[in-house]
């Protein structure tokens, strides 16, 4: 099972800080797709997300997968979350029934994963697992349906790609900005301190964040920012899992095939 940095949430299931309990099985299906049916453009997979409700992404210059609804969803808390989540990502993987027509990296069955900084932040790391993804990569298409043994949905075809069943991207409107925790004054000072360790020698490297408050006249559709980021840094993988959205220059470790 593939994890990234999560249709019908009904028939979901759900597995809630339970290292050890037994996930449902899931029925996984990968078809090659039409790679003309994507536009060459950087946000075509993004294009595809059906609605606003937590859209799933991990895409760079208009390859990787997209995700929605949820097949499995489960979170984790505290110093085990990541070993938590790989058992059970495991366990899953052991029970479920998988035809994969294309096998490349991506495709049968994929996991998307956000996951808290700190163990002790009061912040869940959730994993969910999508009934639909879509993905490309070299010039080749797919698209994995994953179902619950049970309720197995429509098998991976085109059909499930149908535009009259997405909604319309909403744009925030005006956006206004306010500063967050920490008044820039105190963020410059905070910069100054750092510069100067680094000048003594104390440090090789700092890395600092502040946060900024944006207020927005209509909710934000994760969609239309997603489609902001990927079109606006085309070097940076745009990502959404778990009602994080983003975008980061940095893939820090990457595994194909067990290693």
């Amino acid at each position: 099972m593939s994890t990234v940095p999560a249709g019908s949430r009904t028939s979901s299931r759900t597995a809630r800080d339970l290292p050890g309990a037994a996930p449902a099985p899931l029925v996984v299906r990968t078809a090659e797709l039409d790679p003309s049916l994507l536009p060459d453009d950087d946000g075509a997979l993004l294009d595809l997300l059906p609605d606003a409700d937590t859209p799933l992404a991990w895409v760079r210059r208009g390859e990787g997968i997209v995700g929605w609804g949820e097949a499995l969803r489960f979170t984790t808390s505290g110093t085990d979350r990541f070993r938590a989540a790989e058992d059970l990502c495991r366990a899953t993987l052991a029970s479920a029934v998988v035809r994969d027509e294309v096998k490349l990296p991506g495709t049968g069955p994929v996991a998307f994963g956000a996951f808290a900084f700190g163990p002790g932040d009061g912040t869940r790391s959730v994993v969910v697992v999508p009934r639909v993804v879509v993905g490309r990569r070299g010039g080749r298409a797919w698209i994995t349906t994953i179902d619950p043994a049970g309720s197995i949905g429509p098998a991976p075809s085109p059909a499930l790609l149908d535009p009259a069943a997405r909604t319309a991207v909403v744009a925030p409107g005006e956006v206004r900005y306010a500063p967050g925790g920490r008044d820039p004054r105190a963020w410059v000072d905070v910069v100054g301190q750092g510069v100067a360790r680094i000048r003594a020698g104390e440090l090789d490297k700092v890395v600092l964040a502040r946060d900024v408050v944006a207020t927005t006249q209509r909710p934000v559709d994760p969609r239309h920012l997603l489609g902001r980021l990927s079109r606006g840094y085309r070097s940076a993988w745009t990502f959404s899992v778990g009602g994080m959205v983003g975008a980061t220059p940095e893939l820090l470790a990457r595994a194909e095939k067990g290693s």
